[in-house]
């Protein structure tokens, strides 16, 4: 049976426990955890949509390399090519995106918002043997693909050094 107190229980200074074994209060000490979660969840859905807009968002990547190029895959759900825009300055390749919600998301009663919308922006350090010049990127379905070529005689530069044991 719930606790006739437990609304109130935030309000209150000190917690009250009337099971002195740890262990036998857990569940419903979960119970209770679980309902503030849902209650605090729907509380911040339902006061408004803006909550959800204007974040600053970063864009999980993959980089990958082989011989001749470093390899980023971006994700960028819900965004087109228009919506992307990369420079690079410094060594330094920048992606930059805004994800906008649709002007009807405002009329609507939100009962759980999860779906962020605001600006992406992710900065990446580029290592010396990439070749600025000759950089390509692509996009398809939210996934941006940016192929940075090495400069020719770059990976003569690499060298492994062998650990002497004394």
């Amino acid at each position: 049976m719930k606790n006739p107190l437990s609304r109130w229980r935030k309000s209150l200074p000190v917690t009250v426990s009337t099971n002195p074994n740890t262990f036998i209060a857990m569940p419903d000490a979960f119970d209770e955890l679980i309902e503030d979660f849902y209650q605090e969840a729907f509380n911040l859905a339902t006061s408004t949509v803006n909550a959800w807009e204007n974040l600053t968002i970063r864009p999980c990547v993959d980089v990958l390399e082989d011989a001749k190029e470093f390899k980023i895959e971006v994700e960028m759900p819900g965004m087109g090519p228009e919506d992307v825009k990369l420079s690079i300055e410094d060594r330094k390749l920048t992606i930059k995106g805004e994800k906008t919600s649709s002007k009807t998301d405002h009329e609507q009663n939100y009962v759980k918002r999860e779906i962020t919308y605001g600006t992406y922006q992710r900065t990446i350090q580029l290592p010396n043997s990439v070749d600025a010049n000759q950089v390509r990127a692509s996009f398809k379905k939210g996934m941006l693909w940016v192929a940075l070529p090495k400069r020719p005689g770059s990976a003569e530069n690499f060298r492994e050094i062998e650990i002497e044991q004394k």
